[in-house]
């Protein structure tokens, strides 16, 4: 019995050994923008590791990227050199000063030393944020889906705008909820949760999409498979 109880409790030691040790390994990468101020966005994306440095030799840097979303413009590199990869944790900023009027997403791409995307696993990457200049532009436009504790929005058919949701839901909105009524939502979106992107909403507006929405529901699993 003696032997018996000390096998266990080695498996036991063991176990969360390795468990510690993976959670260790797995780095954290967070991308988020300040509020609009002053015609400027600021991008921030930070890393920590807990532990000894991830294994990825081939990682070496970050480059930001930006795109207009209500155009779904191509991707633009920001940065004229790549942010070194460092040991440890750390945290880069870039100011951007785009054209007003659009709103935005920026991407962080892990790259390598030709500045080629790179895939890393397994990491708690949260690597995409959205902006807008003010708050006189939408930073997405489309109807909302009842998901029972909070209201996700679904974009407009063909447009590159972000699915997000909002909680709680503010009693204006309640009307809106689960009907075919489109809507213009202004104000922050803060990425990166088990949840999604949430909207912090600053106000909105009844305004018809330029192109029809089928009769569909969007789930929030599926919204967290397309922002994860």
């Amino acid at each position: 019995m003696r032997r018996h109880l000390l096998g266990s409790a080695s498996a036991a030691l063991l176990l969360l050994a390795l468990t510690a040790t993976s959670a260790a390994a797995s780095p954290v990468i967070d991308a988020w923008t300040d509020a609009p101020s002053g015609g400027q966005v600021t991008l921030h994306f930070s890393h920590f590791e807990s532990s000894a440095p991830y294994s990825a030799p081939e990682w070496t840097g970050y480059d930001a990227y930006r795109r207009s979303l209500d155009e779904c413009d191509t991707w633009v590199r920001l940065n004229d050199e790549p942010y070194a990869r460092q040991s440890g944790n750390y945290e880069y900023t870039y100011t951007d000063a785009p054209a007003a009027g659009h709103a935005y997403e920026y991407r962080v791409w892990l790259v390598d030393v030709n500045r080629e995307q790179v895939s890393v696993a397994p990491c708690d990457c949260h690597l995409r944020a959205f902006a807008t200049l003010d708050f006189t532009t939408p930073i997405s436009q489309g109807r909302l889906i009842d998901w029972g504790w909070a209201a996700g929005i679904e974009p407009c058919l063909g447009s590159c705008l972000p699915y997000a949701y909002i909680s709680p839901v503010p009693t204006e909105l309640v009307p809106y909820v689960g009907t075919n009524t489109t809507l213009r939502f202004y104000g922050t979106m803060a990425c990166g949760s088990v949840e999604g992107c949430s909207l912090q909403l600053e106000h909105f507006n009844v305004s018809a999409c330029d192109v029809v929405i089928p009769a569909r529901r969007t789930s929030w699993g599926q919204v967290k498979t397309i922002y994860r």
